[in-house]
């Protein structure tokens, strides 16, 4: 904990109040990630960050009740932000509640009275009223939609309410970037193996055949070799030396099979794996429990984002939701269902 004298008694305390967090003041405040320590910072006056600028927060929690300057950042496992984030201010967090984002915030889950301008990337987003932001996270809830919002992710947008116009709706399978890691990293793999089993399968294929053009000739070399041995004959060292050529043309055939019906084994599982990724666009959702209005552009991003699939919702349509349908292979569509 902290160490704190009142005055009269030394107290250690797991909380550290402050008034602000500033060069002036205090300069940044680090505390390491191992000590479960509370970090509140009060500023009562409303013109007065109570981050300043360039100044740093970290710890366990951090409570700011008031405003973040520009440049500032805070680290936390949970953060509240009972004010502004200045455009250039950062905050990483496992749980983020903020009452009005204005700068970049990365999380797992992020509860948003009012998004201006913001960005968040996070597993869960929770909106109250969201205008002018860009948000990437698997699900993505917002009460209040106002205009010129662009909002990507990989499972669900529910929206309650749609007020404004001019908003971008993206699904992918890479929405946030744990996803999109995962995602890439399945495609690259893919690629890879492809890459390889072509290969050996060229390498096998052509092994093959020399098997089969001189399988024939070497029976009869074989039947041969046999006939001169039941006779008691010392076979032709020509004929031993031929038929021993094709026994390791065959085990070497063997090998090349089994190093390709390995490869192929590990490029179905993973031709899985990315299939699993993709199709999840299948079950994504844009739910929106009121009226749609127009200029919303609805885009899915389907067959690893080499087939956009677009919709524009009609005007005055009570269309509860729209999802991604899967024609063939390769041939997607979007519409609305209920």
């Amino acid at each position: 904990g902290f160490v704190v004298y009142d005055g009269k008694l030394l107290d250690i305390q797991e909380e550290l109040k402050v008034k602000e967090i500033s060069f002036r003041q205090t300069g940044s405040i680090v505390v390491d990630e191992d000590k479960d320590i509370t970090l509140d910072i009060a500023e009562s006056n409303p013109v007065v960050d109570a981050i300043g600028s360039n100044m740093t927060a970290r710890a366990t929690e951090v409570i700011v009740r008031g405003s973040m300057g520009d440049n500032s950042k805070v680290y936390a496992d949970k953060a509240q932000i009972q004010g502004l984030t200045h455009a250039t201010s950062k905050v990483f967090a496992k749980d983020a509640t903020i009452t009005t984002h204005r700068g970049y915030l990365e999380a797992r889950e992020a509860r948003i009275e009012r998004l201006e301008g913001g960005e968040i990337v996070a597993d869960v987003v929770h909106i109250g009223h969201a205008s002018s932001g860009k948000v990437r996270a698997k699900k993505i809830y917002i009460t209040n939609l106002g205009s010129n919002c662009e909002f990507t992710a990989s499972s669900l947008i529910d929206i309650t309410s749609i007020l404004g116009t001019d908003n971008k709706f993206f699904f992918e399978a890479g929405a946030t970037p744990n996803e999109k890691i995962l995602f890439e990293k399945a495609v690259a793999n893919k690629a890879g193996l492809e890459k390889e089993y072509a290969e050996k399968y060229d390498s096998f294929k052509k092994m093959k055949k020399l098997v089969e053009d001189n399988k024939p000739s070497a029976l009869r070399i074989k039947q041969m070799i046999d006939e001169d041995i039941k006779k008691g004959f010392e076979p032709k060292e020509a004929f031993v030396i031929k038929y021993r050529q094709f026994t390791q043309m065959l085990a070497k055939a063997k090998t090349l099979k089994a190093d390709f019906d390995e490869i192929k084994s590990a490029l179905d599982d993973i031709s899985h794996e990315v299939a699993t990724f993709e199709d999840k666009l299948l079950d994504a959702r844009l739910v929106n429990h009121g009226v749609w209005k127009n200029y919303q552009s609805v885009v899915f991003r389907a067959n690893g984002g080499k087939h956009e699939c677009k919709y524009n919702p009609r005007e005055g349509s009570k269309s509860k939701a729209i999802r991604l349908f899967k024609i063939s292979d390769t041939e997607y569509s979007v519409g609305e269902t209920n």
